[in-house]
């Protein structure tokens, strides 16, 4: 489909589509999938912005004449969705981890940090501008003026925000999914009405962020971890499932002279002696 619409001008929310690509690959082991999907990705990084950004989608009729112009990281997000899905699979492709770096740095520009509460904007721009025409059609009081404050649809840099973190060895990254978390989502607060994206992708990737911040494996008789901790998350605590029952741990992160490092020491251990827990290479390490 995204062949009839080239060259196109934005990308955006059309990079879902690429993902179903990515799991025919995965569902019936046919490598035509994945050479697809790699090419239409490499259609969706040539409409990045130089800022990492992406604009809406592929234009149409309407008021989806100019879908191509509003910049939002909710785009962005929706855009890489596919790229971590390819890269997760083949990660050999250093030109995507280039697209996907830029896109986490974008998200580190546009966040908004107030007294430690995380968030990100609904939108930051429209075109090369600061209002938005149609913002201020929907919100007369807003005067079209960006970025907006509402943010929208977090879910997904659970997963981004980590596996840069893991790629890159930066914990900014992940930081910053930890303080919005944190501020937003940790006390079980209700979904705020609206947000009608908050389901789908926190379902498909907040467990991803929980389970890799462990990053465990079993192997050769021993579970490998290599947490993800910082002067954010110093420690962390949960129960993993091994072939030999559950084990309970809880993690601290050494500090040598007064600085939190990324090596980390066992607190506790809960549950069958036989388990063995060993520390596992960090993905940044093997680079």
């Amino acid at each position: 489909m995204d062949r009839h619409m080239w060259p196109r001008y934005a990308y955006g929310r059309d990079g879902s589509s690429i993902r179903s690509l990515i799991f025919l690959w995965d569902y019936t082991g046919k490598e035509d999938y994945g050479s697809m999907a790699r090419e239409a990705i490499g259609r969706l990084i040539q409409c990045q912005q130089a800022d990492g950004s992406y604009r809406d989608q592929g234009s149409g009729t309407g008021i989806h004449g100019a879908s191509h112009m509003p910049v939002k990281p909710w785009m962005a997000s929706l855009a890489n969705d596919p790229v971590i899905d390819y890269l997760e699979r083949n990660p050999d492709a250093p030109e995507l981890w280039q697209a996907l770096i830029r896109y986490g740095d974008f998200l580190m520009r546009t966040s908004r940090d107030e007294n430690g509460r995380v968030w990100w904007p609904y939108q930051v721009a429209y075109g090369d501008s600061q209002y938005d025409p149609w913002t201020e059609f929907r919100d007369p009081p807003s005067k079209g003026k960006l970025p907006a404050h509402r943010g929208f649809a977090h879910g997904h840099k659970a997963r981004a925000l980590n596996v840069l973190t893991r790629h890159t060895g930066n914990p900014r990254y992940f930081d910053a999914w930890l303080k919005f978390y944190s501020a937003s989502w940790a006390e079980n607060m209700p979904p705020r009405a609206g947000d009608y994206h908050v389901f789908s992708k926190s379902l498909q990737h907040l467990p991803y962020a929980q389970a890799h911040a462990w990053n465990a494996r079993w192997k050769n008789g021993a579970l490998h971890i290599a947490p993800v901790l910082s002067t954010q998350r110093p420690e962390l605590k949960g129960t993993i499932l091994t072939p030999l029952g559950p084990v309970a741990l809880h993690v601290c992160a050494s500090v040598i002279r007064g600085k939190t490092h990324k090596r980390w020491v066992m607190v506790e251990q809960k549950g069958d002696k036989k388990i063995r827990v060993v520390a596992a290479p960090s993905e940044s390490s093997r680079k």
